[in-house]
Protein backbone atom coordinates (compact mmCIF):
# COMPACT_ATOMS: atom_id res chain seq x y z
CA UNK A 1 0.00 0.00 0.00
CA UNK A 2 2.94 2.33 0.67
CA UNK A 3 4.19 1.71 -2.86
CA UNK A 4 0.76 2.56 -4.29
CA UNK A 5 0.67 5.69 -2.16
CA UNK A 6 3.97 6.86 -3.67
CA UNK A 7 3.05 6.09 -7.30
CA UNK A 8 -0.67 5.99 -8.09
CA UNK A 9 -0.21 4.88 -11.71
CA UNK A 10 -2.23 1.65 -11.98
CA UNK A 11 -0.32 0.32 -14.98
CA UNK A 12 2.98 0.84 -13.24
CA UNK A 13 1.76 -0.78 -10.02
CA UNK A 14 0.26 -3.85 -11.73
CA UNK A 15 2.49 -4.56 -14.69
CA UNK A 16 6.01 -3.30 -14.05
CA UNK A 17 8.40 -5.63 -12.31
CA UNK A 18 9.88 -2.73 -10.39
CA UNK A 19 6.38 -1.72 -9.27
CA UNK A 20 6.31 -4.37 -6.56
CA UNK A 21 5.66 -7.45 -8.71
CA UNK A 22 1.89 -7.16 -8.64
CA UNK A 23 1.53 -8.92 -11.99
CA UNK A 24 3.23 -12.01 -10.60
CA UNK A 25 1.12 -11.83 -7.46
CA UNK A 26 -2.07 -11.56 -9.50
CA UNK A 27 -1.03 -14.49 -11.70
CA UNK A 28 -0.28 -16.59 -8.60
CA UNK A 29 -3.64 -15.73 -7.06
CA UNK A 30 -5.35 -16.54 -10.37
CA UNK A 31 -3.63 -19.94 -10.53
CA UNK A 32 -4.61 -20.67 -6.93
CA UNK A 33 -8.20 -19.69 -7.70
CA UNK A 34 -8.24 -22.05 -10.70
CA UNK A 35 -6.91 -24.88 -8.54
CA UNK A 36 -9.57 -24.21 -5.90
CA UNK A 37 -12.30 -24.16 -8.56
CA UNK A 38 -11.12 -27.54 -9.90
CA UNK A 39 -11.01 -28.95 -6.39
CA UNK A 40 -14.54 -27.69 -5.63
CA UNK A 41 -15.86 -29.09 -8.91
CA UNK A 42 -14.26 -32.45 -8.12
CA UNK A 43 -15.82 -32.43 -4.63
CA UNK A 44 -19.29 -31.61 -5.98
CA UNK A 45 -18.95 -34.28 -8.67
CA UNK A 46 -18.13 -36.87 -5.99
CA UNK A 47 -21.33 -35.89 -4.13
CA UNK A 48 -23.34 -36.12 -7.36
CA UNK A 49 -21.89 -39.56 -8.07
CA UNK A 50 -22.92 -40.71 -4.58
CA UNK A 51 -26.49 -39.37 -5.02
CA UNK A 52 -27.24 -38.87 -8.75
CA UNK A 53 -30.37 -36.79 -8.10
CA UNK A 54 -27.99 -33.96 -7.13
CA UNK A 55 -27.26 -33.56 -10.86
CA UNK A 56 -30.60 -31.74 -11.15
CA UNK A 57 -29.40 -28.97 -8.82
CA UNK A 58 -27.19 -26.01 -9.59
CA UNK A 59 -23.79 -25.87 -7.92
CA UNK A 60 -25.01 -23.02 -5.72
CA UNK A 61 -28.02 -25.05 -4.52
CA UNK A 62 -25.85 -28.09 -3.86
CA UNK A 63 -23.39 -25.98 -1.87
CA UNK A 64 -26.29 -24.64 0.22
CA UNK A 65 -27.34 -28.20 1.05
CA UNK A 66 -23.84 -29.48 1.73
CA UNK A 67 -22.89 -26.42 3.74
CA UNK A 68 -25.74 -26.75 6.21
CA UNK A 69 -25.76 -29.02 9.23
CA UNK A 70 -29.57 -28.92 9.40
CA UNK A 71 -31.39 -31.69 7.51
CA UNK A 72 -34.42 -29.42 7.02
CA UNK A 73 -32.37 -27.42 4.50
CA UNK A 74 -33.26 -30.04 1.88
CA UNK A 75 -36.96 -28.99 1.96
CA UNK A 76 -36.40 -26.05 -0.38
CA UNK A 77 -34.95 -28.29 -3.10
CA UNK A 78 -37.20 -31.37 -2.94
CA UNK A 79 -39.25 -30.57 -6.04
CA UNK A 80 -36.00 -30.33 -8.01
CA UNK A 81 -34.79 -33.66 -6.62
CA UNK A 82 -37.99 -35.74 -6.61
CA UNK A 83 -40.87 -35.59 -9.01
CA UNK A 84 -43.99 -34.37 -7.14
CA UNK A 85 -42.48 -34.58 -3.64
CA UNK A 86 -42.98 -31.18 -2.07
CA UNK A 87 -41.85 -31.78 1.50
CA UNK A 88 -40.68 -34.26 4.09
CA UNK A 89 -42.15 -34.50 7.57
CA UNK A 90 -39.48 -34.44 10.26
CA UNK A 91 -39.99 -35.92 13.69
CA UNK A 92 -39.22 -34.08 16.95
CA UNK A 93 -35.83 -32.38 16.81
CA UNK A 94 -35.39 -33.45 13.17
CA UNK A 95 -34.07 -36.80 14.43
CA UNK A 96 -36.18 -38.77 11.94
CA UNK A 97 -37.97 -38.29 8.64
CA UNK A 98 -41.40 -39.83 9.03
CA UNK A 99 -43.42 -38.96 5.94
CA UNK A 100 -43.48 -37.25 2.57
CA UNK A 101 -46.03 -34.88 1.10
CA UNK A 102 -46.77 -34.70 -2.60
CA UNK A 103 -47.19 -31.55 -4.64
CA UNK A 104 -50.96 -32.15 -4.50
CA UNK A 105 -50.97 -32.24 -0.69
CA UNK A 106 -51.19 -36.01 -0.18
CA UNK A 107 -49.12 -37.20 2.79
CA UNK A 108 -47.70 -40.71 3.00
CA UNK A 109 -46.21 -41.95 6.26
CA UNK A 110 -43.04 -43.95 5.76
CA UNK A 111 -43.17 -47.63 6.63
CA UNK A 112 -39.84 -47.18 8.44
CA UNK A 113 -38.71 -43.67 9.49
CA UNK A 114 -35.32 -42.57 8.17
CA UNK A 115 -32.64 -41.04 10.38
CA UNK A 116 -30.97 -38.05 8.69
CA UNK A 117 -27.50 -38.69 10.05
CA UNK A 118 -24.16 -38.91 8.30
CA UNK A 119 -23.46 -37.38 4.92
CA UNK A 120 -26.44 -35.78 3.23
CA UNK A 121 -26.00 -37.90 0.10
CA UNK A 122 -26.16 -41.07 2.22
CA UNK A 123 -29.32 -40.26 4.16
CA UNK A 124 -31.00 -38.82 1.06
CA UNK A 125 -30.32 -42.17 -0.61
CA UNK A 126 -32.07 -43.86 2.32
CA UNK A 127 -34.99 -41.42 1.97
CA UNK A 128 -35.21 -42.27 -1.74
CA UNK A 129 -35.26 -46.00 -0.93
CA UNK A 130 -37.93 -45.51 1.74
CA UNK A 131 -40.10 -43.47 -0.62
CA UNK A 132 -40.04 -46.36 -3.10
CA UNK A 133 -40.64 -48.96 -0.38
CA UNK A 134 -43.57 -47.01 1.09
CA UNK A 135 -45.25 -46.41 -2.26
CA UNK A 136 -44.76 -50.08 -3.19
CA UNK A 137 -46.40 -51.09 0.11
CA UNK A 138 -49.33 -48.70 -0.43
CA UNK A 139 -49.94 -50.02 -3.94
CA UNK A 140 -49.79 -53.66 -2.78
CA UNK A 141 -52.22 -52.89 0.03
CA UNK A 142 -54.59 -51.11 -2.38
CA UNK A 143 -54.58 -54.04 -4.81
CA UNK A 144 -55.25 -56.46 -1.94
CA UNK A 145 -58.23 -54.51 -0.62
CA UNK A 146 -59.57 -53.65 -4.07
CA UNK A 147 -60.53 -57.29 -4.69
CA UNK A 148 -62.29 -57.53 -1.32
CA UNK A 149 -64.20 -54.26 -1.45
CA UNK A 150 -67.78 -54.24 -2.62
CA UNK A 151 -67.47 -51.27 -4.93
CA UNK A 152 -71.15 -51.03 -5.81
CA UNK A 153 -72.16 -50.61 -2.15
CA UNK A 154 -69.44 -48.02 -1.74
CA UNK A 155 -70.68 -46.07 -4.79
CA UNK A 156 -74.29 -46.24 -3.51
CA UNK A 157 -73.13 -44.77 -0.19
CA UNK A 158 -71.32 -41.98 -1.96
CA UNK A 159 -74.30 -41.07 -4.15
CA UNK A 160 -76.54 -41.27 -1.14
Amino acid sequence: MLSVEKNKNVRFQCCQSDGGGRLGDLQTVGNQLDALQKSLTSYLDSKKMAFPRFYSLSEEDLLQILGSSKPETIQKYLLKLFDACKSLTFGPGAKTIEAMTSDEGETYSFVMPVKPDGNVEDWMGRVDDEMKRTLHYIVKEAVFFYARENRLDWIRKQIG
